[in-house]
């Protein structure tokens, strides 16, 4: 973050504040405190302290006004948001309650009105804030929990006060900057748009749980398609990059074939634009791309054929014809040449 507006005795201030939050587990071995899981300090900090606990603590040792206490307190949560992030997309999904404990606390911040609304200026105002691209990620976890918490209040009372999430949609907007508005130009729904890009805001996304993403990926084009238009070959021309469409591949290929007698006319209609993009796209790669995916298909059909869940799957494989599809069709012969026991697994 800039230091605009901050003077050099602020500065020092701020730094004998940081030395304070040290984390102690990287000090002294003896009396630890015990942290969640991937957690330290500054991200225990970050979910549990309040403005009123700092000023409490600063603001009459360092005779600030109010203002200016609150300033600095921004900072110093700013100053731990990366850990917070990584440790939110790393470890926020496990079910340990220590864990689940903290997470809620981080969510809070995010839907405190006040930290919203610093961090959306801070982004209008062009502040170069490490990992914001990653932020859509945390605000989708954010969004989900805070919604269910909502729905949960007003079936219990009508007139429940419920949590305003109108600013946390536009900050994760804001952090999805260009990539959204470029989705948009091409013809996709924002809503769908947004819902994409709050899974993979950036190629970085793809360093944590990949498997998991890509499966929340197709999820959330599915639900789309109920109401809308799925254009899907746009979505992964403006969302995801070409050196990552292998997973997707594999994963439609994997998708069971009993899904499709469970859809609406309309999600039919999104099923067959994969199935179509799946095979064109196969066929226009390299033939070490097509080797590669279809070498991880097979994996995966095993994998399961050792648990006894292998089944049908979204396609038939070996029925390709070879005048649309020559170079994939090749592929999968050779493939079954050096191994004639996989063979089932394109039938």
């Amino acid at each position: 973050m800039s230091r605009r507006h901050v003077s050099r005795e602020e500065i020092l201030k701020e730094k004998k504040i940081k030395e304070e939050m040290k984390d102690p587990n990287k000090d002294k071995d003896k009396d630890k405190k015990k942290y969640p899981e991937g957690a330290n300090k500054k991200i225990v900090l970050f979910a549990e302290y309040t403005f009123k606990k700092y000023k409490k603590k600063y603001m009459k040792e360092f005779d600030w006004t109010k203002k200016t206490c609150k300033n600095s307190y921004y900072r110093a949560l700013m100053a731990h948001y990366p850990e917070v992030v990584n440790w939110m997309l790393r470890y926020g999904y496990k079910k340990n309650p220590e864990i689940q404990q903290l997470k809620e606390g981080i969510c809070a911040k995010f839907t405190d009105p006040w930290f919203v609304k610093c961090l959306t200026k801070d982004l209008k105002e062009g502040e170069d804030i490490e990992c914001i691209k990653l932020l859509p990620m945390v605000l989708r976890e954010v969004l989900t929990i805070t919604s269910r918490v909502n729905r949960e209040n007003l079936a219990r009372d009508p007139k429940a006060a419920i949590y305003k999430l109108d600013d946390v949609i536009e900050l994760s907007k804001l952090a999805m900057g260009k990539r959204l508005k470029k989705m948009v130009k091409a013809g996709i729904d924002e809503e769908i748009a947004f819902n994409v890009l709050s899974i993979f805001p950036c190629d970085d996304a793809f360093s944590y749980s990949p498997t998991f993403r890509v499966y929340q990926f197709y999820e959330v084009l599915y639900e789309g398609s109920k109401g809308k238009m799925i254009p899907f070959k746009e979505i992964m021309e403006t969302a995801i990059k070409k050196d990552r469409w292998p997973m997707f591949l594999v994963f439609a290929l994997l998708e069971r074939k009993e899904k499709y007698s469970n859809l609406t006319d309309n999600q039919k209609q999104f099923y067959i634009q994969v199935t179509n993009w799946i095979f064109d796209t196969l066929e226009h790669s390299s033939t070490e791309v097509i080797r590669d995916v279809l070498n991880a298909y097979v994996k995966g059909r095993k994998q399961d054929d050792a648990q006894g869940k292998d089944g049908n799957r979204r396609y038939v494989l070996s029925s390709l014809s070879q005048n649309d599809y020559e170079k994939t069709v090749k592929v999968i012969k050779n493939i079954i040449l050096n191994d004639p026991s996989v063979e089932k697994y394109f039938k």
